[in-house]
């Protein structure tokens, strides 16, 4: 209590100490087994190492990242229908054994293959035929969708450096459950004209701008194409330099302009290991190692 009618409020935390995840289960996949799933997992179970470890902490985020690791993993091996059902986290009560048990169900469906592929232009005077050469998936393979990506990129290059700046490429897939095969489509239309007017680079604590800049494909004053922005957040996740990155966009000064926003997390990219042993030839040894990606923030 204070005078005048006034009061202080104080909020007591107890923290306690950070919970691991005991155990990650798999349900409903055949084709690859639990250990295969986990193994593409940023996240890991507690073990002999989590004194030194901190990819057993359990973090939300995290794990929402690890499931698309992992469905991409089997879109990549031919499952067009792979969907998560369902991701459990539930947290279990121990004497010392106390964690997080993550159940994922999945389910996988059956293996696709590729049944067809054609490239629909309808812009006039563009030379498909160049555009044929772009295609990285072929009748017969299994369906991937990492190819189906590098497809997508490269017509879309390709139409750009024949005079469209402006053309969108759109991939259409038909699946047939009786065959077990994909047609793949890649329509390619005209688009607004839409120019890009700033990118903007927020949250960056440590990285520098130009680091991530040097990942984009386009800049200010380019056409705006949602496929090189795509493929920019990717390779911005695939850096390791953060934990978050998010693309978002919104009105510029006028009606064709668009101003981009880059919304990134830092995260420390660094690592320091120990190692110690002995040799009866040359006694005790031992190795002290220090690592770090993003030195200075400058990648």
């Amino acid at each position: 209590d204070l005078p005048n009618g006034r009061l202080d409020v104080i909020y007591v935390i107890e923290e306690g100490d950070k919970t691991g995840i005991k155990a990650i289960n798999f349900v409903g996949n055949q084709a690859y087994s639990e250990s295969k799933l986990r193994e593409l997992m940023s996240s890991s179970e507690m073990n002999f190492l989590s004194f030194i470890k901190t990819s057993d902490v359990y973090d939300p985020d995290r794990i929402t990242s690890d499931l698309d690791i992992v469905r991409r993993y089997y879109l990549k091996n031919g499952y067009a229908d792979f969907r998560v059902v369902n991701a459990d986290a539930r947290y279990v009560e121990g004497e010392g054994d106390a964690g997080w048990v993550i159940t994922v169900t999945v389910e996988e469906g059956e293996q696709y293959r590729v049944g067809a592929v054609a490239i629909d232009s309808r812009l006039p005077g563009l030379d498909t035929q160049t555009l044929d050469g772009e295609i990285r998936a072929q009748v017969g393979d299994v369906y991937n969708a990492e190819d189906v990506e590098r497809t997508l990129n490269g017509v879309t290059n390709q139409v750009g450096r024949q005079g469209y700046p402006f053309a969108q490429v759109r991939p259409t897939g038909q699946r047939d459950r009786a065959t077990h095969t994909v047609a793949l489509g890649f329509v390619v239309e005209d688009g607004p004209r839409v120019y890009v007017e700033r990118i903007n680079i927020r949250g960056n604590t440590r990285t520098r701008d130009y680091v991530i800049r040097r990942e984009l494909d386009i800049t200010e004053g380019d056409a705006y194409n949602r496929v090189l922005t795509d493929r920019a957040e990717r390779r911005l996740n695939g850096l390791g330099f953060f934990k978050k990155v998010r693309f978002s966009n919104e009105p510029g000064s006028s009606a064709d302009r668009v101003i981009i926003n880059i919304d990134v997390e830092d995260q420390p990219t660094g690592s320091f290991s120990v190692a110690g042993g002995y040799s009866t030839q040359d006694g005790i040894i031992g190795e002290v190692s220090v690592s770090e990606s993003n030195f200075l923030g400058r990648g």
